[in-house]
């Protein structure tokens, strides 16, 4: 029986170095959690975000600001419009370092 994968497997390098997600064709790395909406300086979630990803190539950061993606993800499953007026508004904080 094969075991089930989780998120953190797509980031996991084996030997090789080959990994589940190339890293050069990502453009946006969203992160949400508390961890992350709660930091006290955005540029500390943004260095923990690098840290934890290590992104090649010209990746744009951004976090869930008020950790809403989840309910959005429900949202958007009656009303996509608004769940996506919400994210991009209230929820999606881009950074620049």
């Amino acid at each position: 029986m094969q075991q089930a994968r989780t998120m953190a497997d797509v980031f996991t390098q084996t030997a090789g170095g080959a990994s589940l997600m190339n890293m050069m064709s990502l453009g946006l790395i969203i992160g949400s959690g508390g961890i992350l909406s709660h930091a006290p300086r955005r540029a500390q979630a943004a260095l923990m975000m690098i840290d934890a990803f290590q992104p090649e190539g010209i990746t744009r950061l951004a976090v869930d600001s008020i950790f809403m993606m989840p309910q959005l993800g429900v949202l958007a499953s009656v009303l996509p419009e608004a769940a996506m007026e919400v994210f991009r508004r209230d929820c999606l904080v881009p950074w620049a370092l």
